[in-house]
Order: structure tokens, then sequence, then C-alpha cells
């Protein structure tokens, strides 16, 4: 009988092995499921998405222009103390006790492709994007405002469990984070976001919404101040992509870290399977904290399966 059942865990690891690395081809290779953790593509990708990234067509077609790439963080440091930690975090991607998780995945609209000249002005006080010497019209960036707010997220309020370190998706804590926020409609009529008005952040002196301005960059020259969105011009080598978000006050992008190298892209995005309004990672949470307002409120049922093609 120990022999027997000795051969049932060994079959049964064997099998679990075998699943973990057909999952992980899968996902590197084929399609897979992503989460979107952040704003940077709103309105037309929310926080809480969870939406399909196939890379079948790229082994078919080139990257095209306006295509939503999904692509590990390239500003993600790895832990390479072991080759398996490295393992795991780039195709699995989830902590455990004792192993971080991996680069988060993130979605860009691909702007330019290697060849292209991208510089980025202001004129009249806007920010524009001249592509091969002409001006691009982007009809798609979030013509919204984004205003911070507080959002609490984990269920564990302690730092260590044992000798481990709580992984950041059971850690209790505040995140402050920016939502796209229609100013004309009440806080419970938003569009795109249910918020309450105790996570608004407000100036405390006028009360006033606390809300994102362009950002800005110190020169090295002296204390000279210089925006962002200024740029370039720079021509776009081999293997290399000008990616940016939608959301460009909310955007960490090629404006910050640079140019993508082909080699992080996951696949493209090709519409969203589902979305729940959560800062979660893990949506079950939101459902064992919420468990009636979960399916009244927090999903966003006119989402499932909606086609972001025309954007």
């Amino acid at each position: 009988m120990k022999q027997l059942k000795k051969s049932e865990f060994k079959d049964w690891g064997w099998a679990l092995i075998e699943a973990l690395v057909i999952l992980c081809i899968i996902k590197r290779f084929l399609f897979g499921l992503f989460y979107i953790p952040s704003g940077s593509a709103e309105p037309h990708l929310l926080v809480g998405d969870r939406v399909l990234g196939e890379k079948l067509s790229y082994y078919f077609r080139s990257i095209h222009r306006n295509d939503y790439v999904i692509f590990d963080d390239p500003t993600f440091d790895y832990n390479q103390t072991t080759g398996l930690q490295r393992w795991w975090q780039e195709n699995i991607g989830v902590a455990i006790f004792g192993i971080p998780a991996g680069p988060e995945n993130v979605v860009k609209r691909v702007i330019g492709l290697p060849g292209d000249t991208i510089e980025g002005r202001i004129e009249h006080g806007k920010a524009v994007i001249y592509r091969n010497g002409k001006k691009l019209e982007e009809p798609y960036i979030n013509p919204y405002p984004i205003v911070r707010v507080r959002k609490e997220i984990g269920f564990i309020q302690n730092k260590h469990i044992g000798i481990f370190s709580t992984p950041d998706c059971l850690r209790r804590r505040i995140k402050k984070t920016y939502y796209t926020f229609d100013t004309k409609k009440p806080c419970k009529d938003q569009p795109f976001y249910r918020l309450e008005e105790h996570e608004l952040v407000r100036n405390r002196r006028t009360g006033e919404l606390f809300c994102a301005k362009n950002p800005i960059l110190k020169s090295l020259k002296s204390d000279h101040k210089k925006s962002i969105d200024i740029f370039g011009p720079l021509i776009i080598p081999p293997g290399k992509y000008w990616v940016m978000g939608d959301n460009r006050l909310n955007s960490y992008d090629s404006r910050y870290w640079g140019l993508l190298d082909e080699k992080l892209i996951r696949g493209k995005m090709s519409f969203v399977i589902y979305s729940i309004d959560t800062e979660e990672s893990v949506w079950i949470f939101e459902l064992i904290k919420h468990p009636i307002d979960f399916w009244t409120k927090k999903l966003r049922w006119n989402r499932f399966f909606k086609s972001l093609g025309s954007y």
C-alpha cells in the first residue's frame, strides 16, 4: 500500500509538471490571458480587464502601427539568485514564498516601427507626435482628466508570515493610483469606475479633486525644466519599437524608459475576455471580500468579449 501511494504521488507530481510546462509553452508562444494592472490605456482599457493576447498573428505578419502589444515590463529587475527563480519569474510570474513575482504585463499602443523617425513636441500648449515628419492625428488619446484615488487591497496586515515576506497580492495596504474621471458626472454615475467619495483625494484647503498634470523633467543643465513630451527626433533601430499609452497623463512608456525590445513582446492584444472593477491582482479576493457586490457592481458585464479593433 505504501509503495502504491508513493507511485500515485509520483504520477500526480509528473502530471502537474507536464501541465505546467505545456501551459508555459502555450502562453509564451501562442496565446494567454493577461491582467491590466494600470490605467495607462484608459478609457479603452480599464484596470481589472482580462485580455486575450495572442502571438500567432506575428508569426505570419509583422507588428503594425497602432497595434496594442502586450509585453513584459522593460524596467523589471530580475532576481537572478538562481536560474530556477529567473525561469519562474519569466514564465509563471506569480509570487510564492521565497520567490517574488515576475514583471507585470504591460499593454501599449505601437506608435513607431523600426526605421521610423519619431519626435515629440509641444504646440500651442498641447503635446503632439511627429512620425517621419508628419504630425499624427490621435483621436484615441484619453480626453478626460485623471484624479488621484485611494484603494484598499489585500488581506494580511503583517509584512511577514513566519520567516517569509508576505506576498504583495496578500498584503493589506492602501494603493494610491489615478483613475479617469468625468468631472461632469457625480461619483456614483462615473462611466469607467465605481468610486466611493472617501476614495477620492482632494486638496485639504480648497476641497478640489487632486488631478494629474503634465509631467516634467529637470534638464542636466542648471534647473531648466523640460516636458516629458518633448523628445527626439530619433530613428528607431531594427528590433525596437516606440510605444505609448492612450492615457498620456498616466502612462509610463517609451517617453520614460526608451525603446521597447521586440524580445519582450508577448503578443498582440485581441479583445477583453472579462472585466472586474478591482485593484486586486487575484480576482477571487474581491469575491471573498464582497460576495454580493461582486456580481452586481464589480463585474463589468458590458465589457465581456469587448473588441478593441476600432480604436
